[in-house]
């Protein structure tokens, strides 16, 4: 089963998860800016792919003052994604960013992935590393299959109490 992960934003991170049997496999990553990166990458994202995982996004009270005059652009690539799963015949499940991103730590993902290099920096990436808007977009994913028990999960410090 694939999964495509999405963390939108004005640069916007994605990943492609393969699940075979109970193992999650990291595919392709990447990120795109706006609306016509999304289109330049659209057939190679949708492609076999059953599910979309993707950043809900709310304005909550204490961050509202920021969006005055805004056009909430992470709201118009959620549309845009929700669009593009309709076409591809995928469901799309939103979740709270903060809930991948408390559980799923750096750390427990490297655990998962240990042969990846993860960069937080906002330096051009080599091909074989992967930023943080797509780390970002990973933890959804693996959020996501940890919720619905479709992988094994690696242990950290933090998770024996």
């Amino acid at each position: 089963m694939m999964f495509l992960g999405i963390d939108p934003g004005n640069t916007t991170g994605w990943v492609r998860v393969r699940v075979v049997g109970r193992e999650a496999v990291l595919g392709s990553w990447g990120t795109f800016d706006g609306i016509p990166g999304l289109a330049q990458e659209c057939e190679s994202l949708g492609m076999g792919i059953e599910c979309v995982v993707i950043e809900e996004y709310r304005v909550y009270p204490h961050k509202a003052e920021m969006h005055i005059g805004s056009t909430v652009f992470p709201a118009q690539i959620i549309g845009a994604v929700k669009l593009l799963a309709t076409f591809w015949s995928v469901m799309v499940i939103e979740q709270g960013a903060g809930i991948a991103k408390s559980r799923w730590p750096l750390a427990r993902i490297k655990k998962l992935f240990p042969e990846v290099k993860f960069k937080s920096s906002a330096r051009t990436l080599m091909s074989d590393e992967i930023g943080r808007h797509a780390t970002d977009a990973l933890r959804h994913v693996l959020n996501y299959l940890e919720r619905k028990d479709l992988i094994d999960i690696p242990l950290v410090e933090e998770d024996i109490v």
